[in-house]
Protein backbone atom coordinates (compact mmCIF):
# COMPACT_ATOMS: atom_id res chain seq x y z
CA UNK A 1 0.00 0.00 0.00
CA UNK A 2 1.21 3.32 -1.14
CA UNK A 3 0.17 4.89 2.50
CA UNK A 4 2.37 2.94 4.53
CA UNK A 5 5.62 3.95 2.53
CA UNK A 6 5.10 7.50 3.35
CA UNK A 7 3.56 7.09 7.32
CA UNK A 8 6.91 7.65 8.98
CA UNK A 9 7.55 10.99 7.29
CA UNK A 10 4.15 12.06 7.49
CA UNK A 11 3.54 10.84 11.02
CA UNK A 12 6.46 13.01 12.01
CA UNK A 13 4.10 16.29 11.35
CA UNK A 14 0.98 14.96 12.01
CA UNK A 15 0.60 14.22 15.14
CA UNK A 16 1.02 17.91 16.51
CA UNK A 17 -2.36 19.06 15.74
CA UNK A 18 -2.86 22.98 16.43
CA UNK A 19 0.75 24.15 16.04
CA UNK A 20 1.71 27.70 15.92
CA UNK A 21 4.07 29.21 13.72
CA UNK A 22 4.54 26.18 11.42
CA UNK A 23 1.70 26.52 8.79
CA UNK A 24 -1.21 24.61 8.45
CA UNK A 25 -1.86 21.51 10.89
CA UNK A 26 -2.48 18.17 8.37
CA UNK A 27 -5.45 17.39 10.27
CA UNK A 28 -7.46 18.95 12.71
CA UNK A 29 -9.77 17.05 15.83
CA UNK A 30 -12.87 19.59 15.70
CA UNK A 31 -14.86 17.52 18.28
CA UNK A 32 -15.16 14.40 20.35
CA UNK A 33 -17.99 12.95 22.09
CA UNK A 34 -20.18 10.35 23.39
CA UNK A 35 -22.82 8.77 21.17
CA UNK A 36 -24.98 5.56 22.31
CA UNK A 37 -26.01 5.58 19.07
CA UNK A 38 -22.61 4.27 17.65
CA UNK A 39 -22.34 0.41 17.93
CA UNK A 40 -20.06 -0.83 21.33
CA UNK A 41 -16.67 -1.30 20.30
CA UNK A 42 -16.89 1.31 16.96
CA UNK A 43 -15.54 5.10 16.92
CA UNK A 44 -17.48 6.80 14.42
CA UNK A 45 -14.96 9.42 12.87
CA UNK A 46 -16.20 12.14 10.66
CA UNK A 47 -15.25 15.27 8.39
CA UNK A 48 -13.75 17.31 5.79
CA UNK A 49 -11.12 17.18 3.34
CA UNK A 50 -9.56 20.40 2.61
CA UNK A 51 -6.92 21.78 0.16
CA UNK A 52 -6.52 25.23 1.36
CA UNK A 53 -9.89 25.42 2.28
CA UNK A 54 -11.36 23.92 -0.71
CA UNK A 55 -13.06 20.59 -0.61
CA UNK A 56 -10.88 17.67 -1.86
CA UNK A 57 -13.66 14.87 -3.50
CA UNK A 58 -13.03 11.23 -4.20
CA UNK A 59 -10.13 10.61 -1.53
CA UNK A 60 -9.66 7.87 0.47
CA UNK A 61 -10.32 8.30 3.80
CA UNK A 62 -9.37 4.02 5.86
CA UNK A 63 -7.22 2.81 8.17
CA UNK A 64 -3.87 1.67 8.04
CA UNK A 65 -4.80 -1.97 6.98
CA UNK A 66 -7.23 -1.28 4.54
CA UNK A 67 -9.91 -3.23 6.24
CA UNK A 68 -12.50 0.34 6.69
CA UNK A 69 -11.98 2.61 4.22
CA UNK A 70 -14.31 5.04 2.49
CA UNK A 71 -14.33 8.08 0.00
CA UNK A 72 -15.06 11.82 0.41
CA UNK A 73 -17.85 13.03 -1.33
CA UNK A 74 -18.21 15.74 -3.75
CA UNK A 75 -17.97 18.10 -0.51
CA UNK A 76 -14.84 16.59 0.69
CA UNK A 77 -17.15 15.12 3.65
CA UNK A 78 -16.74 11.67 4.66
CA UNK A 79 -18.23 9.30 7.72
CA UNK A 80 -16.19 6.29 8.84
CA UNK A 81 -16.73 3.37 11.34
CA UNK A 82 -14.12 1.89 12.81
CA UNK A 83 -13.18 -0.22 15.28
CA UNK A 84 -12.00 1.87 19.06
CA UNK A 85 -9.11 -0.62 18.83
CA UNK A 86 -7.49 1.39 15.57
CA UNK A 87 -5.40 4.15 16.78
CA UNK A 88 -4.37 5.31 12.97
CA UNK A 89 -6.45 6.44 9.47
CA UNK A 90 -5.03 8.40 7.38
CA UNK A 91 -6.42 10.45 4.27
CA UNK A 92 -4.96 9.84 0.43
CA UNK A 93 -5.87 11.00 -2.89
CA UNK A 94 -3.57 10.88 -5.88
CA UNK A 95 -1.66 14.43 -6.96
CA UNK A 96 -2.28 15.25 -3.33
CA UNK A 97 0.46 14.69 0.01
CA UNK A 98 -1.05 11.88 2.34
CA UNK A 99 -1.91 12.97 5.76
CA UNK A 100 -1.77 10.31 8.68
CA UNK A 101 -3.40 10.91 12.22
CA UNK A 102 -0.69 8.17 13.57
CA UNK A 103 -1.82 8.19 17.60
CA UNK A 104 -4.92 8.76 18.51
CA UNK A 105 -7.53 7.50 20.92
CA UNK A 106 -10.75 6.29 19.25
CA UNK A 107 -13.10 5.51 21.89
CA UNK A 108 -16.02 3.00 21.66
CA UNK A 109 -19.15 5.17 21.32
CA UNK A 110 -17.73 8.12 20.29
CA UNK A 111 -18.27 10.75 17.78
CA UNK A 112 -15.12 12.06 15.93
CA UNK A 113 -14.72 14.66 13.90
CA UNK A 114 -11.68 15.46 12.73
CA UNK A 115 -10.73 17.69 9.11
CA UNK A 116 -8.13 16.74 7.00
CA UNK A 117 -6.06 19.66 6.02
CA UNK A 118 -3.82 18.00 2.56
CA UNK A 119 -1.79 19.68 0.25
CA UNK A 120 -1.19 19.30 -3.95
CA UNK A 121 1.86 17.23 -4.37
CA UNK A 122 3.57 19.21 -7.33
CA UNK A 123 6.15 15.58 -7.65
CA UNK A 124 2.84 14.15 -9.19
CA UNK A 125 2.64 14.32 -13.20
CA UNK A 126 0.10 13.45 -15.70
CA UNK A 127 0.90 10.59 -18.57
CA UNK A 128 -1.83 12.14 -20.54
CA UNK A 129 -3.83 10.46 -23.47
CA UNK A 130 -1.52 6.97 -24.25
CA UNK A 131 -2.98 5.43 -27.20
CA UNK A 132 -2.13 2.13 -28.51
CA UNK A 133 -3.23 1.64 -32.22
CA UNK A 134 -3.04 -2.36 -33.40
CA UNK A 135 -2.91 -3.54 -37.25
CA UNK A 136 -2.98 -6.83 -38.93
CA UNK A 137 -4.15 -8.18 -42.30
CA UNK A 138 -5.13 -11.14 -41.26
CA UNK A 139 -7.31 -11.72 -38.35
CA UNK A 140 -6.29 -12.07 -34.81
CA UNK A 141 -6.72 -12.07 -31.37
CA UNK A 142 -4.54 -10.26 -29.29
CA UNK A 143 -4.08 -9.95 -25.15
CA UNK A 144 -2.61 -6.89 -23.47
CA UNK A 145 -1.35 -6.84 -20.50
CA UNK A 146 -0.01 -2.96 -18.80
CA UNK A 147 2.11 -2.46 -16.00
CA UNK A 148 2.10 1.42 -15.84
CA UNK A 149 4.72 2.63 -13.58
CA UNK A 150 2.69 4.73 -11.48
CA UNK A 151 -0.82 4.39 -10.66
CA UNK A 152 -3.82 3.86 -13.69
CA UNK A 153 -6.57 6.64 -13.55
CA UNK A 154 -8.72 6.16 -16.88
CA UNK A 155 -8.85 3.31 -19.57
CA UNK A 156 -10.91 2.97 -22.58
CA UNK A 157 -12.36 0.47 -23.00
CA UNK A 158 -12.05 -0.59 -19.44
CA UNK A 159 -9.16 -2.27 -18.54
CA UNK A 160 -9.65 -5.07 -15.69
CA UNK A 161 -6.82 -6.97 -15.67
CA UNK A 162 -5.75 -6.84 -19.14
CA UNK A 163 -7.23 -5.89 -22.87
CA UNK A 164 -8.37 -9.12 -25.05
CA UNK A 165 -9.21 -7.34 -28.63
CA UNK A 166 -9.93 -8.61 -31.80
CA UNK A 167 -7.95 -7.02 -34.54
CA UNK A 168 -8.31 -6.92 -38.62
CA UNK A 169 -7.51 -5.39 -41.96
CA UNK A 170 -11.13 -3.61 -41.14
CA UNK A 171 -9.78 -2.00 -37.44
CA UNK A 172 -9.98 -3.37 -33.60
CA UNK A 173 -12.89 -4.32 -32.06
CA UNK A 174 -13.99 -5.72 -28.14
CA UNK A 175 -17.24 -7.03 -27.34
CA UNK A 176 -17.99 -6.18 -30.73
CA UNK A 177 -17.75 -2.79 -30.35
CA UNK A 178 -15.15 -1.38 -32.67
CA UNK A 179 -12.53 1.41 -31.29
CA UNK A 180 -9.29 3.52 -33.34
CA UNK A 181 -7.16 2.71 -30.44
CA UNK A 182 -6.73 1.65 -26.87
CA UNK A 183 -6.95 4.18 -24.48
CA UNK A 184 -4.93 5.26 -20.74
CA UNK A 185 -3.72 7.53 -18.63
CA UNK A 186 -2.24 7.41 -14.96
CA UNK A 187 -0.49 9.67 -12.69
CA UNK A 188 3.57 9.24 -11.50
CA UNK A 189 5.86 10.68 -9.52
CA UNK A 190 8.82 9.27 -11.40
CA UNK A 191 7.93 11.63 -15.11
CA UNK A 192 10.99 13.80 -15.49
CA UNK A 193 13.52 14.80 -18.78
CA UNK A 194 16.33 12.36 -18.93
CA UNK A 195 19.49 14.20 -18.05
CA UNK A 196 23.12 13.46 -19.31
CA UNK A 197 25.95 13.88 -16.59
CA UNK A 198 26.08 17.23 -17.06
CA UNK A 199 23.06 18.58 -17.20
CA UNK A 200 22.11 18.45 -20.78
CA UNK A 201 18.82 17.18 -22.05
CA UNK A 202 18.77 15.09 -25.42
CA UNK A 203 16.46 17.01 -27.02
CA UNK A 204 15.52 20.79 -28.98
CA UNK A 205 14.16 24.16 -27.94
CA UNK A 206 11.99 25.24 -30.51
CA UNK A 207 9.57 28.23 -30.91
CA UNK A 208 6.44 28.10 -30.78
CA UNK A 209 5.61 28.97 -34.68
CA UNK A 210 7.79 25.33 -35.63
CA UNK A 211 5.94 23.35 -33.15
CA UNK A 212 3.88 22.24 -35.76
CA UNK A 213 6.23 21.75 -38.25
CA UNK A 214 8.78 19.86 -36.03
CA UNK A 215 6.29 17.36 -34.38
CA UNK A 216 5.65 16.11 -38.52
CA UNK A 217 8.76 16.17 -39.35
CA UNK A 218 10.01 13.75 -36.07
CA UNK A 219 6.61 11.97 -36.07
CA UNK A 220 7.44 11.28 -39.91
CA UNK A 221 11.35 9.94 -39.12
CA UNK A 222 9.68 7.22 -36.42
CA UNK A 223 7.48 5.99 -38.55
CA UNK A 224 4.01 7.56 -37.44
CA UNK A 225 0.83 7.70 -40.55
CA UNK A 226 -0.65 10.41 -41.18
CA UNK A 227 -3.36 9.57 -38.40
CA UNK A 228 -1.40 8.84 -35.82
CA UNK A 229 0.53 11.83 -36.62
CA UNK A 230 -2.79 13.99 -36.63
CA UNK A 231 -4.03 12.11 -33.53
CA UNK A 232 -0.94 13.41 -31.82
CA UNK A 233 -0.64 17.25 -33.25
CA UNK A 234 -3.86 18.09 -32.19
CA UNK A 235 -4.02 17.22 -28.85
CA UNK A 236 -0.69 18.13 -27.82
CA UNK A 237 -0.31 21.21 -30.28
CA UNK A 238 -2.54 23.18 -28.56
CA UNK A 239 -1.14 22.71 -25.62
CA UNK A 240 2.77 23.50 -26.25
CA UNK A 241 1.81 26.46 -27.66
CA UNK A 242 0.54 28.40 -25.09
CA UNK A 243 4.11 30.45 -24.43
CA UNK A 244 6.54 30.97 -27.11
CA UNK A 245 9.75 28.62 -26.59
CA UNK A 246 8.99 24.82 -26.09
CA UNK A 247 11.70 22.22 -24.76
CA UNK A 248 10.69 18.88 -26.24
CA UNK A 249 12.84 15.40 -25.28
CA UNK A 250 10.91 11.74 -26.91
CA UNK A 251 11.58 8.71 -25.46
CA UNK A 252 11.30 5.92 -27.56
CA UNK A 253 11.11 2.26 -27.52
CA UNK A 254 13.09 0.32 -24.70
CA UNK A 255 13.39 3.38 -22.65
CA UNK A 256 9.22 3.89 -22.86
CA UNK A 257 9.34 0.33 -21.46
CA UNK A 258 11.97 1.00 -18.82
CA UNK A 259 10.62 4.16 -18.16
CA UNK A 260 7.15 4.79 -18.81
CA UNK A 261 5.06 1.33 -19.18
CA UNK A 262 5.47 -1.86 -20.22
CA UNK A 263 3.24 -4.34 -22.62
CA UNK A 264 3.08 -7.78 -22.34
CA UNK A 265 1.32 -8.27 -25.94
CA UNK A 266 0.49 -11.82 -26.97
CA UNK A 267 0.80 -12.54 -29.85
CA UNK A 268 4.43 -10.70 -30.25
CA UNK A 269 3.87 -7.86 -32.72
CA UNK A 270 6.24 -8.48 -35.89
CA UNK A 271 6.97 -4.30 -35.68
CA UNK A 272 6.58 -2.13 -33.00
CA UNK A 273 6.95 1.44 -32.32
CA UNK A 274 6.54 3.12 -29.18
CA UNK A 275 6.96 6.64 -28.90
CA UNK A 276 6.67 9.12 -24.96
CA UNK A 277 7.18 12.88 -25.39
CA UNK A 278 8.18 15.25 -22.41
CA UNK A 279 7.64 19.15 -23.22
CA UNK A 280 8.16 22.05 -21.05
CA UNK A 281 6.83 25.90 -22.52
CA UNK A 282 8.94 29.29 -21.92
CA UNK A 283 8.40 32.74 -22.45
CA UNK A 284 11.62 33.82 -23.39
CA UNK A 285 14.50 31.47 -24.84
CA UNK A 286 15.62 28.94 -21.81
CA UNK A 287 19.54 28.77 -21.16
CA UNK A 288 19.55 24.82 -21.88
CA UNK A 289 22.38 22.91 -23.02
CA UNK A 290 20.74 19.95 -25.78
CA UNK A 291 21.48 17.59 -27.82
CA UNK A 292 19.31 16.99 -30.84
CA UNK A 293 18.15 13.71 -31.01
CA UNK A 294 18.55 11.42 -34.06
CA UNK A 295 15.09 9.35 -35.14
CA UNK A 296 14.70 5.77 -36.52
CA UNK A 297 11.66 4.61 -38.66
CA UNK A 298 10.55 1.21 -38.44
CA UNK A 299 8.49 -1.37 -40.74
CA UNK A 300 4.78 -1.52 -40.52
CA UNK A 301 3.82 -5.00 -42.35
CA UNK A 302 2.76 -7.96 -40.71
CA UNK A 303 1.30 -7.38 -36.69
CA UNK A 304 2.14 -3.79 -35.87
CA UNK A 305 1.97 -1.56 -33.12
CA UNK A 306 2.12 2.11 -32.18
CA UNK A 307 1.84 3.58 -29.24
CA UNK A 308 2.10 7.49 -28.20
CA UNK A 309 1.65 9.62 -24.63
CA UNK A 310 3.36 12.29 -23.15
CA UNK A 311 3.49 14.37 -20.07
CA UNK A 312 4.28 18.62 -19.81
CA UNK A 313 6.73 19.05 -17.30
CA UNK A 314 6.41 22.64 -15.19
CA UNK A 315 9.51 24.87 -16.15
CA UNK A 316 9.73 25.91 -12.95
CA UNK A 317 10.93 22.23 -12.20
CA UNK A 318 14.06 22.57 -14.32
CA UNK A 319 15.54 25.04 -11.56
CA UNK A 320 17.27 27.40 -15.16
Amino acid sequence: MRALLLITLVCLTSISFGRRGLGPSPYTIVADSMESAVPLGYCLVKGFAYNNNVAVPNGKVSTLDGEFSTQTDSLGAYKLLIPSTDTSIFFFKTQYNEVVVWSYNFQSQHVVTLNFNSSANDLIKVSAKPVIYLYSEEDIDVNIDLDYHGELTFTYPKLDEDWNVKVSKNGMSSEGKSYPYLFWEGESDKLAFNKEEDGSISGDVISKAKVTSYLESSLTKMGLNETEQADFITFWGPRMIKSEFVLIQFIVDSEYESQIAELKVDPKPDNSKRIYMYFSTFDSYPEINTISQEFKSFKRDGFTLVEWGGTEIKSTELNL
